[in-house]
């Protein structure tokens, strides 16, 4: 089944969301735990909200050329 540019798009957006849902999820774990015996799990929660905001830039500059060179006409649906 081919997959039209609007459906990429609106699937990566889907995605995205996710991404940044995540990043949210990690950064609030990290915030409400307290205590020494923590700190190490905090870090790594740090850690992976990091990875997941990062992961959020990439797939919104993803979605931002396929847009833009649709713009262009450099992309048929």
């Amino acid at each position: 089944m081919a997959v039209t540019l609007e459906k990429l798009i609106e699937l990566l957006n889907k995605d995205l969301e996710l991404e940044y849902s995540a990043a949210i999820q990690y950064i609030n774990h990290a915030a409400v735990m307290t205590g020494a015996a923590y700190g190490d799990i905090i870090k790594e929660l740090k850690i992976h909200a990091n990875e997941e905001a990062g992961h959020a830039m990439i797939l919104a500059d993803q979605i931002d050329y396929l847009i833009a060179n649709h713009k262009r006409g450099q992309y048929s649906c």
